[in-house]
């Protein structure tokens, strides 16, 4: 006697009651995530129409992804030759020397102004995890800010040991070792981003009103006079 098909499936060991049709649920198994840089919803929110103090932190990340498009093109050309030159190694450290002081004050200057009350509007409108102790993206991008600070600081020291070790074995695994840091902290840095730009500052320009955002730019150019913005600058 024939078995209906659905119940074969439901008895046959072969296809345990668990199996998932991946056709039919494409783009939600762990097997076919969706991609990290799918549009996100961000309510027709650009850069364009962003309040010039949102604004000012998007131009800062177009500033940092040229110094990371030069990185990734130093990175692949010391893959491509595992070798790291005199001047390969002294544009590496340029790059570092740019992330500790303009990246991180860049990161503390949004965990400083904007977070705590993007954090607290997101908190007020239900856009957290479930749960005692609930989470908003806000925590999210801090810890990636952490975990930057800790990939650029093993890329920095594994660049350097690799460019004074003289024992060519030793020398070649550190080396590969201080390329992937670099590709990590690049790939990190673009992904984070991203999330700023098309998630987080837009639904700051969403939840905060027009008083708070000049308020806060107000705020940062007293904090910050070598890069005051004016409230109206560019609006």
């Amino acid at each position: 006697m024939d078995l209906d098909q659905k119940r074969l499936k439901q008895i046959d060991p072969l296809h345990p009651q668990g199996t998932v049709d991946f056709d039919a649920q494409k783009g939600s198994s762990p097997f076919d995530p969706p991609d990290e840089y799918a549009q996100p919803v961000n309510n027709g929110v650009t850069p364009e129409n962003m309040h010039p103090y949102l604004r000012t932190f998007v131009e800062e990340h177009a500033q940092y992804s040229e110094h990371l498009a030069r990185l990734e093109s130093l990175v692949a050309e010391i893959r491509r030759e595992g070798e790291i030159s005199e001047q390969r190694f002294a544009e590496i450290k340029v790059f570092f020397d740019y992330f500790d002081s303009d990246v991180v004050g860049h990161n503390r200057r949004e965990e400083r102004e904007l977070f705590p009350i993007l954090r607290r509007k997101m908190l007020e409108r239900g856009e957290h995890s479930c749960g005692p102790n609930p989470v908003t993206p806000v925590s999210v991008l801090e810890g990636e800010h952490i975990e930057a600070v800790r990939i650029s600081a093993l890329a920095m020291g594994f660049s350097a040991l690799a460019y004074r070790l003289q024992d060519p074995a030793s020398k070649g695994i550190v080396l590969s070792i201080a390329v992937e840091r670099c590709e990590a902290l690049i790939k990190m840095l673009r992904l984070h981003m991203f999330r700023e730009d098309r998630i987080a500052f837009a639904l700051a320009q969403e939840f905060l009103s027009e008083d708070e955002l000049e308020s806060l730019a107000r705020e940062s150019d007293a904090s910050n006079p070598t890069r005051a913005v004016s409230p109206t600058q560019g609006s």
